[in-house]
């Protein structure tokens, strides 16, 4: 699962791919920070959590015991907390979804943290058929209709019907409504191509794409087209936007992924890449809950981890911020936190054995140069690696479930 902090760097699509809170040219001091005193940093922090829908949420500070959290009407809880490390675990319990999440942040990671289980009241909006177009944060890579929450919004489209493909960038769109986008290709801009320098790997197992990430956080990924990479031109960009190469490799046994992606210059004819060495080990078991293990070589910033049934609405996930692990260390193993004492707790939450259930470890890490890192490892609690198929069906689960949640 992604993250569910507004201020926080996202994980797994921003890691390799277009994410907009790490742009190389955004580096620097979180807005969201707390403030130090003049007398070195402040002692408590005050966090705004959105809980709206959950039915247990609860906070822990750094060695401290879990506190339950009474969620108002309106989903906004405020709770004060010494400035250190802390974790947020929440319980969603809806007819068409499960989750237990956790989250192990620091103030440095943001104060604003998105920790709810019924997502905004949302409108249709319809991009043209079969394009590739992103509304702010909500993809689509076959022009079907998307749910977006009412905003303003930056919007990308992509036609991959020519070549080279042509793009479309509006910026600032009201969204109140359903609309239907009228976007004009022909007017639009053609894309240039590129050379992605790819290391010897399977070519099978290897795919290759490019992002888009405007200033405002829309972002589309394309593949190849033609074998060739597409970029937007640089006529067509404005400060803030950020484009990326990137390359990913599926490994058949054991399932997993390795990715990397570099920043695009407005001049540049190419990219080489190089990926990131796998996981030496990675397991997981099942007692109440999943509880994970693993080492890799390298240097890594954030941790994501879940547990699911085959179309993940029955989820336990949790994620591990840069702030976290800069304060305790990246760690190697996460466990399902015990919440079964806390005030709110109800007896059906009780998780069943783990039969049918899948799991995957992701680690991530952006570099000095903003090389961005990826490995995940994906399988069953039988041990069972997951099939490509599997995968594909995973991430665009994921996918959507991160939309639904305005991730």
């Amino acid at each position: 699962m992604r993250n569910r902090l507004l201020a926080a760097t996202l994980l797994a699509a921003a890691a390799c791919g277009g994410g907009s809170s790490s742009q190389p040219d955004a580096a620097g001091a979180n807005p969201d920070a707390p403030p130090n005193t003049p007398d070195g940093p402040a002692a408590k922090v005050a966090l705004t959590i959105h809980g709206k829908g959950a039915k247990l949420l609860a906070v822990r500070e750094d060695g401290g015991a879990w506190q339950a959290q009474t969620v108002p009407a309106d989903g906004l809880v405020h709770v004060e907390i010494a400035n250190g490390p802390y974790e947020v675990a929440m319980v969603c319990d809806q007819p068409d979804f499960f989750d237990v999440g956790l989250m192990r942040l620091a103030p440095s990671d943001g104060v604003d943290v998105q920790a709810y289980c019924t997502p905004d009241a949302t409108v249709e909006v319809t991009p043209p058929i079969d394009s590739i177009t992103a509304v702010g944060p909500y993809v689509t890579r076959t022009g079907s209709p998307l749910k977006v929450v009412p905003g303003t919004y930056d919007v990308v489209s992509i036609d991959r019907s020519t070549t080279p493909p042509r793009m479309v960038i509006q910026r600032d769109v009201a969204i109140s409504a359903a609309t239907t986008l009228d976007l004009d290709f022909a007017t639009g801009v053609a894309m240039r191509a590129i050379t992605v320098t790819a290391p010897a790997e399977d070519p099978l197992a290897i795919d290759v794409s490019t992002s888009l990430t405007t200033a405002k956080g829309a972002t589309v990924r394309l593949g190849i087209i033609d074998e060739k990479a597409w970029v937007a031109p640089a006529s067509a960009l404005v400060a803030g936007d950020v484009q990326r190469a990137r390359v990913d490799v599926y490994p058949a046994d054991p399932s997993g992924d390795r990715a990397a992606s570099r920043v695009v210059g407005a001049t540049d004819d190419s990219v080489a890449i190089t990926l990131p060495a796998d996981f030496t080990s990675a397991a997981a078991t099942w007692n109440n809950g999943p509880s994970f293990t693993w080492q890799a070589p390298g240097t890594w910033q954030t941790v994501e981890t879940y547990a699911g049934d085959a179309d993940y609405l029955h989820l336990w996930d949790a994620s591990v911020f840069e702030g976290w692990a800069a304060a305790k260390g990246v760690p190697t193993t996460i466990a399902t936190p015990d919440l079964t004492s806390l005030p709110g707790w109800q007896a059906s939450w009780t998780t069943p054995a783990a039969t049918g259930l899948n799991w995957g470890v992701s680690l991530y890490a952006e570099d000095a140069d903003h090389t961005r890192r990826l490995i995940g490892r994906y399988a069953d609690f039988g041990g069972t690696q997951m099939r490509a198929d599997s995968a594909a069906q995973r991430d665009a689960h994921l996918a959507a479930l991160r939309a639904r949640r305005g991730r």
